[in-house]
């Protein structure tokens, strides 16, 4: 993750954040298949965020947050048990938000180690057409991500 840069007024915070996730691997059965495909996704997230502090106790200060922005992602290498070439890449940009909750920890005035739960919504990405000569192609909905997430905040006055 890289954050973009942010804003804080008082218990009120905001960012811009960008994410790149590389190749999740997802694999699915049928009744009579076990791993009867296989395809792997690339996820390119911005999300603008929001977050509200909810007090300061001995240094540790816990929070909830929302995102809203755009996630590309990227389906490639799929195959399956019949088809064994991969498809050609499938690339969609969807709307994306996000719902977070955590809790930072104040070591020094500008520097705060970060400890979150991030719930992502990712929408949904095809893959290109299926090889050789289809016409078809496998969509992927409702594609989520729940991520527990460490790092630190240096805050500029």
């Amino acid at each position: 993750m890289v954050g973009a840069g942010g804003h804080k007024y008082k218990w009120f915070r905001s960012d811009v954040t960008v994410d790149f996730a590389k190749r999740a691997q997802l694999y699915g059965d049928t009744a009579t298949n076990s791993r009867f495909y296989s395809v792997k996704i690339d996820a390119l997230t911005v999300l603008a965020n929001a977050y509200l502090d909810l007090g300061n106790w001995g240094g540790f200060t816990p929070y909830v947050g929302a995102g809203v922005g755009m996630t590309n992602l990227r389906a490639h290498e799929y195959t399956t048990n019949v088809v064994w070439e991969g498809a050609n890449d499938g690339r969609k940009w969807n709307p994306s938000w996000a719902l977070m909750g955590g809790v930072s920890y104040k070591f020094s005035p500008s520097l705060l180690l970060d400890l979150s739960y991030r719930y992502l919504n990712l929408g949904e990405v095809a893959t290109g057409l299926l090889p050789p000569g289809y016409t078809s192609r496998v969509t992927f909905r409702d594609m989520t991500a729940q991520e527990i997430r460490l790092g630190f905040r240096w805050m500029l006055d």
